[in-house]
């Protein structure tokens, strides 16, 4: 029988949960959340250039994908790239879960 861990309520290990897990699977939600919410904050100064980061970020993602860059913003690109693929493989992952179309990598082989 697997016995479960009970889960940090304090200190560093659930800094380290929340952080370095959680955080990470709910991020690309997150991230969507947060640019619809901009969308309805346009009206304020603050939020067109916090929307206008975001854009550009995103852009900046892109521009990892196509290596339009050399040097040391190529390697900045890659990283945005990176970052938003990765958002992105979760949400697909989350949502394929959750309407439980995902079909497994994998197949059992023959036992001898």
């Amino acid at each position: 029988m697997v016995s479960l861990a009970p889960i940090p309520a304090a200190g560093l290990r659930a800094f380290a949960l929340w952080s370095h897990q959680i955080l990470r699977w709910c991020a690309s939600g997150l991230m969507a959340l947060a640019l619809i919410a901009n969308l309805f904050l346009l009206g304020s100064p603050v939020f067109r250039v916090i929307f206008l980061f975001q854009l550009s970020f995103y852009a900046l993602a892109l521009a990892g994908k196509a290596g339009l860059f050399k040097g040391a913003l190529r390697r900045l690109a890659s990283v945005a790239y990176y970052f938003v693929t990765m958002n992105l493989a979760i949400a697909v992952g989350f949502w394929r879960f959750i309407r439980r179309s995902q079909q497994p990598a994998w197949e059992r082989t023959a036992r001898a």
